[in-house]
């Protein structure tokens, strides 16, 4: 019906769509061996301070402040726009994917991601023509699929 759209990113776009009037929120798909009746999420990045750095007790000092302070978590929720991973943190995003995220967390229905586990070569050199494709409407939603499947039997050979 031409009505839904598919974005593969984050909840990290949110401020980029915080003017959308449309509905949008994340649904499960495919990506493994087994069913899954979550979303895949995990932390694009992680914080970590140099036990030999100069300043390592203030930089633990700020990463403390930022979880177990008020003022830290607003910023961290309501300005930075991320998703508590503490469960100290009660403030809710805003964002309509960070909702949706949260959402299906607070489900316990979040799965890690896996695809990395693909060699770059077959996601943006295999994967990614066909999803552009699809995009610009070169190829119909069932050559996409076929594609697809054929993209994933050869990368298993």
């Amino acid at each position: 019906n031409q009505k839904a759209v598919f974005l593969h990113q984050g909840n990290w776009v949110d401020g980029n769509l915080k003017d959308a009037t449309f509905d949008m929120a994340f649904a499960p798909h495919g990506s493994s061996k087994t069913a899954t009746d979550g979303i895949f999420v995990s932390a694009p990045a992680w914080y970590i301070v140099n036990k030999d750095a100069k300043n390592a007790e203030a930089a633990k000092d700020f990463l403390e402040f930022m979880v177990y302070n008020q003022i830290g978590q607003d910023y961290m929720v309501n300005k930075a726009g991320m998703i508590p991973a503490f469960k100290n943190v009660t403030i809710e995003p805003t964002g309509k994917l960070s909702k949706s995220v949260l959402t299906w967390a607070k489900a316990g229905k979040i799965y890690s991601w896996n695809q990395y586990n693909f060699s770059g070569e077959f996601r943006d050199n295999r994967l990614g023509p066909i999803y552009n494709q699809l995009a610009s409407s070169a190829i119909t939603v069932e050559q996409f699929k076929e594609l697809m499947k054929q993209a994933f039997a050869d990368n298993a050979k």
